[in-house]
């Protein structure tokens, strides 16, 4: 599915902005 592809990408992109 792709909503598991943007997940993934969105998860990636959210660890920089949440610095972790």
């Amino acid at each position: 599915l792709e909503r598991a592809r943007l997940r993934y990408m969105i998860r990636s992109l959210g660890g920089k902005y949440s610095g972790h």
